[in-house]
């Protein structure tokens, strides 16, 4: 959908012969960019009456919210969700909660901030939007991000589907260390090998996406699962004799590894563009169709800028209530995890808190089912990760769709080779949830804002806000990398103990 969208299939990239006055404004206070001024109505009439006083609009609009709010949450709330309570043991009890929310907070006024910027200026994604800002350096910078975080996302994939699948071979052989010729380190590098040829690698030859629309249904199920599970368990130890909860801590060790690992989670600048079009997105196409019948060809270019137009405040409002909504639902989600996670085993608590729970057939039926998740999710962040390699090798021409086998292969082979050889090394999944956190941190606190005072005139506490998320995510971004590294090999940077 990026790519679609990005190549301009519509021509939104092309700015409109009436101007940037077209695109809505977002609300108020993230709405004060140069190239946005009030919108007209001299097209109004253009319009079918049901449309312009909602008689029909308001039921189609109400369900394309939830709709939007769901996808949202599914966004956020994915396959690294297990690695939150970790946080916990890291950064410390209250410290926790306090960053998450935090954090959640900052995405939610970013990701407004993001999509404002962009419609305001004419740009529908985030790759154009850093074009627009800062040029090819802008356009390279954010692709090379977004290739980090996705990349990062594909590796805790591997190395997720490694740990659990290795203790159900484990459980199924009756391994044990002492009269083992194989160590855990190799069951867990032969379990990612055959998985990655076996399940993955089928998948990632395809060159369609739209195929594996069902591995989100079964991501949302497992996810669900996972929760339901453990919460069941803390009930089940608070109910027990004698069993007590683990000290609550304010602070930690890993205070900036931690806010790496919750970036991770909760970034989702690389999809805000494509939720915020979907908002809406059978009144506007049901306008498209009328108004190219009205105004000739010339209405290919200058119809989005209308229709967008159409919508209004109505749905720069919609668009903060989907973010306020889904955002907050994804805080609770997680804190409700990651809570009862951290406080089921304590310090004892794992990077994979699955890894935590002893062997039962409940635990081992759901490590299976995490494990075909994982082989199935990961195709998903592999296609981001091929599509920003041949926009940046080759500009996107041709596209994926269209490219000769040979060079599909080439990208395909090596990207996938390179990402199942570092699984292979034993990397832990904390590190590589930090690394990859902490190019998601960019995206979110750094990119948005910078854009913000690059294109757009803003009042001076507009500039201060936007000073200081930018300052907040250079300093998350730097001290998280260092300290991710610093607890894996052993280096020194002086972050111990933060």
């Amino acid at each position: 959908m990026r790519r679609f969208m990005r190549n301009g299939d519509y021509s939104l990239n092309t700015p409109s012969q009436f101007g940037n006055s077209d695109w809505p404004v977002m609300e108020e206070s993230l709405s004060n960019c140069s190239l946005v001024t009030e919108a007209g109505s001299d097209y109004e009439e253009l319009l079918p009456q049901p449309e312009r006083d909602g008689s029909y609009a308001s039921e189609r609009e109400g369900s394309s919210l939830y709709r939007v709010a769901f996808n949202f949450v599914n966004v956020v709330v994915g396959a690294g969700i297990v690695g939150l309570p970790y946080v916990f043991k890291e950064a410390g009890f209250c410290m926790a909660i306090g960053l998450m929310t935090l954090l959640c907070w900052l995405t939610d006024y970013s990701v407004r901030m993001l999509v404002s910027t962009g419609y305001s200026v004419g740009v529908h994604n985030y790759e154009d939007l850093m074009h627009k800002a800062f040029g090819k350096p802008g356009y390279l910078t954010v692709c090379s991000l977004i290739l980090v975080f996705d990349f990062g996302a594909i590796l805790s994939y591997l190395i997720i589907l490694g740990d659990s699948s290795s203790l159900v071979v484990k459980d199924a052989l009756g391994y044990t260390e002492e009269c083992a010729s194989v160590t855990c380190e190799q069951i867990e590098r032969i379990c990612i090998s055959v998985a990655s040829v076996v399940l993955i690698l089928p998948l990632c030859l395809s060159r369609d996406i739209s195929n594996l629309e069902s591995a989100s249904f079964v991501s949302i199920f497992t996810v669900v699962v996972i929760i339901l599970m453990v919460m069941a368990n803390l009930f089940t130890k608070l109910s027990g004799d004698g069993e007590q909860l683990p000290e609550i801590t304010v602070t930690g060790p890993g205070v900036f590894q931690a806010c790496g690992i919750i970036s991770f989670s909760f970034v989702c600048h690389d999809s805000a563009f494509l939720l915020y079009q979907t908002l809406g997105s059978k009144a506007r196409y049901d306008s498209a169709f009328l108004l190219y019948q009205t105004l000739g060809s010339k209405a290919r270019y200058d119809s989005a800028s209308l229709l967008y137009q159409t919508l209004g405040s109505k749905a720069s409002r919609r668009w903060t209530t989907v973010t306020h909504i889904s955002l907050s639902a994804a805080l609770g989600i997680c804190l409700c995890f990651s809570i009862s996670g951290y406080l089921t085993f304590g310090r004892a608590t794992q990077p994979n808190v699955l890894n935590n729970y002893d062997s039962n057939p409940i635990i081992v039926a759901m490590r299976v089912l995490y494990c075909i998740t994982m082989a199935l999710t990961y195709p998903t962040g592999f296609f981001v990760c091929r599509h920003i390699i041949n926009a940046l090798l080759y500009n996107g021409q041709p596209s994926i769709q269209d490219m000769s086998q040979r060079r599909y292969l080439m990208l395909t082979a090596p990207l996938f080779l390179t990402s199942v050889g570092i699984a292979l090394i034993g990397l832990e999944l904390d590190f590589v949830m930090a690394l990859s956190g902490a190019g998601a941190g960019a995206l979110a606190f750094i990119l948005p804002p910078l854009c913000r005072l690059r294109l757009c005139q803003v009042t001076k506490q507009e500039q201060i806000a936007a000073i200081m998320m930018a300052s907040f995510g250079t300093v998350m971004m730097l001290a998280c990398i260092l300290q991710a590294f610093e607890k894996q090999y052993g280096f020194s940077f002086g972050f111990a103990g933060f």
